[in-house]
């Protein structure tokens, strides 16, 4: 949530927030749910907690705006790309 008050989803989160809106309605079982969007029915039991307790909030990803634990160090990634450059440009010279 921004300052405000703006939320913003993507359009996953969206989708999640209407089957599991169905959900606590009872107008969708949690195994007919877990389904739709593809995950097990602890998972969309979980999502539901989340739903009750924190309304839309809880559903949005607590990762967003994060690096991601697999991106590369800045040096190791310049490095890889001069490695991979040097070896076109060596590839090209043998063809000629």
């Amino acid at each position: 949530m921004d300052e405000r008050g703006t939320l913003t989803m993507s359009r996953k989160e969206l989708n999640r927030l209407e089957i599991l809106g169905r959900v606590l309605e009872r107008r969708l079982t949690q195994a007919q749910a877990a389904e739709q969007l593809g995950l097990g029915v602890r998972q969309v039991e979980r999502l539901c907690r989340k739903l009750r307790l924190d309304g839309r909030q809880g559903l949005i990803s607590k990762k967003r705006g994060r690096p991601s634990n697999r991106k590369l160090t800045t040096a190791l990634r310049e490095r890889a790309l001069a490695l991979g450059q040097s070896r076109a440009e060596s590839v090209d010279n043998y063809r000629r």
